[in-house]
């Protein structure tokens, strides 16, 4: 979510519980650059900061503007609530094809065993993320502009198979968690559904 001319805040003018980007900037201020990492600050006395993500990795196709710690926290969340373990997932929106339709969030979900409960999984995790972030919420009230989440469920080391395909397979590597344009959702749906790797 990079804007052209952001502001620029000193440390006394920092908001608590805020996701901020960092900027690496030359002394006068003349030259910067948008490192990639964004923080929160979590207390001023002692000023203390954790990182939350990265700027590249956000979600945003209907204005919900979602970012992956949220995305991760809800993810938990839901698996905690239905006693599931998530191993990998990856979300991106499905953009409507006609007047009158409304989109949704599709999420490739690989889980650690067999998952039965996959709608209260979906309602779950819409709620989570309705809990925690105000623009989803707005834009989930009554279906009008974001339809509930989809949850596909990908087969145990399907992320691992496409990874491998892409020469990316190890630590080093990790599964594209958001992709706002849709465009790597609909490649990763593809190629596990030409393999037999969804199971809905």
């Amino acid at each position: 979510m990079e804007k052209v001319n952001p502001a620029r805040h000193a440390i006394d003018e920092v908001e608590l519980n805020v996701n901020y980007a960092i900027v690496l900037t030359t002394c006068a201020g003349l030259w910067s650059y948008v490192i990639g990492d964004t923080v929160m600050f979590v207390s001023r006395d002692p000023l203390q900061l954790r990182f939350t993500g990265r700027t590249k990795y956000f979600l945003s196709a209907f204005g919900e503007h979602l970012i992956c710690e949220e995305v991760d926290r809800a993810i938990v969340a839901a698996a905690i609530l239905v006693g599931a373990s998530v191993r990998e997932y990856h979300v991106g929106p499905e953009f409507p094809t006609g007047t009158n339709q409304v989109g949704r969030h599709q999420f490739l979900v690989e889980f650690a065993s067999d998952m039965q409960e996959i709608n209260r999984f979906a309602t779950e995790l819409d709620g989570e993320l309705c809990r925690i972030n105000e623009d989803y919420a707005a834009h989930r009230s009554g279906d009008l502009t974001m339809r509930s989440p989809q949850i596909n469920v990908v087969a145990i080391g399907g992320f691992a198979q496409w990874m491998k395909s892409k020469g990316k397979l190890g630590v080093q590597h990790k599964v594209p968690r958001l992709d706002n344009s849709g465009s790597l959702t609909k490649e990763l749906g593809d190629w596990f559904l030409q393999r037999n790797l969804l199971k809905n």
